[in-house]
């Protein structure tokens, strides 16, 4: 037990490890609680880079991290490790200098359309999110191969951010209720039912799902459906608790996790996400999906 004690990257490893157990593996439990122990009393004394990557892992373990940022920090970890290989640091540099190239010039164009909608004076109260909401992106799907999806699950995600705010700071219940009703009928001929600083806002969230759709092979535009589904049921997700705040209603505990289980975006975000990795993500997530994707 001692040369365990002893054996840093050892213990870093198997702390890493075990957080790959599932809820209730008691002894992967008792790994982690080991080897944080052990791992948090070696720290003083160890030296840099393994001071570096111990203290990186320990704040945030190395399989709940997000790829890239771990890729860019350990880039800087290698760069001080005595038995480094130089040209696979160096390429390590290039690609993820190529790759960051790459995201900057879609969140500048995510700019663009964005500020196209969310500035106007009808929409001047939604919060800008817009990096926010890439970063979201960015940690499902970083790889070249997925710019496409993850420029349109970016606009997605900002437009349901805007819808939030509107039924949460800004409609009133009945202008919440229009606009979920037109969300249901999802038709851009409805737009004229809508208050006039919710029709700029409607017509976007209709052509950005055309786009999505549009980036879809032919065998794989039936996914679109399910995401409009999740977009429906999230509106009237957000018009329940609207009518809850409206009429001071306090719900029970049931009827809150029923809601808010919608309300917290993850199914309908997630959804669009799968589809964005093609149908063979979407087949795998079949068997999960609570809208039936």
């Amino acid at each position: 037990m001692s040369t365990l004690r002893s054996d840093v990257k050892g213990l870093l490893s198997l702390y890493n490890a075990a957080y790959l157990g599932t809820h209730g593996d008691i002894i992967l439990d008792e790994a982690i609680s080991f080897t944080r122990n052990n791992l948090v009393s070696a720290l003083a004394d160890l030296k840099p880079p393994l001071t570096t990557q111990v203290s990186l892992d320990l704040e945030t373990p190395l399989y709940r991290r997000i790829r890239r940022l771990l890729a860019r920090d350990y880039i800087s970890i290698y760069q001080e490790d005595a038995t480094r290989d130089d040209a696979i640091l160096e390429l390590a540099k290039l690609d993820f200098n190529l790759l960051q190239s790459l995201h900057r010039e879609e969140l500048k164009n995510i700019t663009k359309w964005w500020n196209e909608l969310a500035p106007s004076k009808n929409l001047s109260f939604a919060r800008d999110r817009l990096v926010e909401c890439y970063f979201w992106s960015l940690g499902v799907y970083f790889e070249p191969y997925y710019s496409h999806s993850r420029v349109t699950t970016t606009k997605l995600i900002a437009l349901v951010s805007i819808l939030d705010d509107i039924f949460d700071v800004y409609s009133t219940l009945e202008e919440s209720q229009r606009l979920t009703e037109a969300i249901q009928r999802w038709d851009a001929k409805v737009v004229h039912q809508l208050p006039e600083y919710m029709k700029d806002y409607y017509l976007k969230l209709m052509h950005t799902f055309e786009e999505f759709e549009d980036l879809l092979a032919s065998n794989e535009k039936y996914c679109i459906t399910y995401i409009k589904e999740a977009m429906k049921d999230l509106s009237e997700a957000y018009f329940e608790e609207s009518k809850w705040r409206d009429q001071h209603y306090i719900p029970t505990l049931e009827e809150h996790l029923h809601v808010s289980l919608i309300s917290s975006t993850y199914p309908m975000l997630e959804c669009a996400s799968f589809v964005g990795m093609g149908e063979i993500a979407v087949r795998l997530r079949a068997q999960f999906n609570p809208y039936g994707l």
